[in-house]
Order: C-alpha cells, then structure tokens, then sequence
C-alpha cells in the first residue's frame, strides 16, 4: 500500500495514511480527523496560555521540572540564588513549606513515601575521566539528606517502583538498583547506550536510551535482566498495561501504543508533523503533546516573532484521532504532569506552574 496524499490544517496531518514497520509488526498511521482548525494572522501574536480551565500559579521562580506526589506537586524551582525543590499545594495552589537546595550537579529527581531522590553529578574536569555520582535521600519534611548513594557516571533519570529506585546513568550506559532499607546499590543492569529516561510500570523497568540501535530496553524488576530491546519505540507514558511512547514515522515521527505481552506496537498509530511529540496517559485517558503553527507565515525573517506553541490535545487511544482542540501549554517541549485530577506544566516558558483543568479546558 502507498502512502496517500495528506495536508495539514492546524498542525495535524490529516488523511494520512502511512505504512511503516516497527518491531517486527506492520503500524497503521491514522490521521486526526477533520474538526481542527488554523491559525491565521500577519502579526502572529503569541497565543495566550491563560484561559478557560487554564491558571498560571506563580511559585517565586522559573518552574523546572515537576513530580506528583498525592496531592503535592514537588516543583524544581529556578531564581538567582539557585535551583531547589519547592512543595505546591495543588487544593490551596500554594508553596508550603520551606525551598530545599540542590546542589549545581542535581539532575533529576522522585519522590518516594515523602522522600525526595535527587540525582548528582560532580564537576568533571574538561579532558579528564567523567567522575562517578550520586543520589541523594532528602527528607522532604525537614529538608536533611538522609544519604549519599553512589552510582555510575552522570546519573541522568531516576524512577521509583517495585519497591526500589532505579537510576539510568548515561555516561555508563548501566542502570543501578537501589534498595531503600539499605542505601545500596544491589543491582546493576547493563541497558545500552546514553539512557536518559526510566518508566517502571506494566510488570517492568522501561528505559530510552539514545545510542546505536536506540530504542527502548525492557528490564525484569525480579530478575534484573534485560528481557527485550525495542528499537526505534522511545517510551514516554505508562497507564496501567499500556506502555507509550513515540516511534520513527512519516513525516516526523508518530504516537504510538506498545503491547506488552508481545512488546510490539499495537496497529494504529497517531503522524506527527513536527517532532518532538509528548505524551501523558492516565485512567484509559491519553493526552498529546506537539508543536502547532499559530501564524500563516512559516519561515519568518530573523527578527520575527517564533512561529510555533506547543500544545496539548485528547487522543482516542482507540481510533488515534483527537477528541479535542489543541490548547496552548508552553513555548518549548514539556510533558505534563498529572497531580489531584489536573494536568500541570512546569516550563520557564511558563512563567511559572500552569494548571490545567481537564473539566473545562478543552471546551468540554
């Protein structure tokens, strides 16, 4: 089968229809449907991200990053005097507490029964070996780290599930396992090149990784082993045993969703026009993430205004198609997080937290 004609309105491809092959299986590209609409304007004013269901909530800085917690919103937070970590009470929309330093090497972080895990990696000096890392145990009440645990070079992403915390460390291509009850590493899984993002969820430990062959490696949390390699499937989301994650398609890559007792790509799949795409998924529902135009001239000259919001959508899990409008969420790539029946992003394009109120923001 030959790929069809597809035209783009509003930044979804529409009418696509496009045969790839991912892991072994034939992937059926399914285009968005027809109720979109386009930006148009000479002026191209950048679109507001306040509005209906959508609050800006000031949190004394540059939000960085987030973790859901309950109904605490743990927020890296960015100011002059450095970066920390801030608690959001997300009924009160409110900084409780006191800021937690992090240190200049701090990386990533998660959350664990009121605890933060934070990943560091020293200075390393220019032309000479990368030096191993750490993560620290913080106390999220008091603030005191509990313990420094080593673990590989530049540990860049941390998870926590199945009753351990597991740190992809780039620089060695491994995985360390970490026991909580002792501080130590028991466990350390050769995953591949450059991982950067870990998911535990589905029965397993997914890592991305972004070396040769890239892809996603399948770790078995009882074994510690590698149970399968997926290449060109990046895994971004996990709802209950449904694993998603972007895969290589035309145009610019596609959303895709995994089955795990076969670890290929179910049929359908959703064509993004401009990478990078995002997902959240949660409950059976999944959200989409992308890049739109929001003025009718694409290649402005250099002193223009961008040209692009990314934005976030429902997306059938089903059929592929989007059951609603894009809403602006940030100028740069975010994935958002979901705490106390929102959606919450966390970008310095921001301007601080946004609040999304799935009730009301997409016009429902």
């Amino acid at each position: 089968m030959q790929p069809v004609t597809a035209r783009r309105l509003g930044g979804f491809i529409v009418g696509a229809v496009v045969i790839a092959a991912l892991v072994g299986t034939t992937a059926v590209v399914v285009g968005a449907g027809n109720r979109l609409r386009a930006f148009h304007g000479h002026l191209c004013p950048r679109p507001a991200l306040q509005g209906r269901g959508r609050t800006v909530i000031a949190v004394g800085g540059d939000a960085l990053g987030a973790v859901a917690d309950g109904e605490t919103l743990w927020l890296r937070r960015g100011s002059g005097a450095g970066d920390s970590l801030v608690r959001l009470d997300t009924r009160s929309r409110a900084i409780v507490g006191q800021p937690i330093p992090l240190p200049e090497g701090a990386t990533s972080f998660a959350v664990l029964d009121g605890e933060l895990w934070v990943t560091n990696t020293p200075d390393n000096v220019p032309n000479q070996p990368i030096l191993a890392g750490s993560v620290l145990r913080i106390d999220g009440r008091t603030g005191q780290v509990r313990s420094a645990i080593g673990v590989g070079r530049n540990p860049y992403g941390i998870a926590v599930g199945y009753g351990f915390a597991w740190v992809v460390n780039s620089a060695d291509g491994t995985v360390s396992k970490i026991d909580p009850s002792s501080d130590r590493v028991v466990a350390i899984v050769a995953a591949g090149a450059f991982p950067s993002r870990v998911l535990v969820g589905a029965g397993s430990v997914w890592v991305d990784t972004a070396g040769e062959g890239q892809g996603t490696v399948r770790i078995d949390p009882r074994t510690d082993r590698v149970v399968a390699r997926i290449p060109g499937f990046h895994v971004q989301a996990i709802d209950g045993n449904d694993v998603w994650g972007s895969g290589p398609f035309t145009p610019n890559g596609g959303i895709l969703r995994l089955d795990p007792e076969t670890n290929q790509a179910t049929r359908a799949g959703f064509a993004t026009d401009i990478a990078p795409a995002t997902v959240v998924a949660r409950d059976g529902r999944v959200w989409v993430g992308k890049w739109f135009f929001y003025c009718s001239q694409h290649y402005p000259v250099p002193e223009g205004p961008a040209i692009t919001a990314f934005e976030l959508f429902r997306l059938d899990p089903g059929t592929m198609t989007p059951l609603t409008q894009p809403i602006p969420i940030a100028f740069s790539p975010v994935t958002p997080v979901f705490a106390d029946g929102a959606l919450w992003v966390a970008d310095p394009s921001v301007g601080g937290v946004l609040r999304i109120d799935l009730n009301t923001a997409f016009g429902n």
